[in-house]
């Protein structure tokens, strides 16, 4: 299993956490996500998650929060 930690801007509170969480854990190969808003991380746990960037990126975008590299 591989572990990703991604930066992610714009989570203001817990259920921001909560949104990014649901939007990363329906990407195909996620197996779990934790969300801080705090830290401004996400850290997913999955499959394959390098080859799956682009989707886990379009998750975070499309839940309304910025990825940042």
């Amino acid at each position: 299993m591989d572990t990703l930690i991604v930066k992610v801007v714009g989570m203001t509170c817990g259920g921001c956490a909560a949104s990014v969480e649901k939007a990363l854990g329906k990407v195909p190969g996620v197996m779990a996500v934790k969300a801080s808003h705090a830290d401004a991380q996400a850290t997913v746990s999955g499959e394959a998650l390098e080859s799956r960037l682009p989707e886990l990126r379009a998750a975070v975008e499309n839940a309304g929060f910025d990825w940042f590299d």
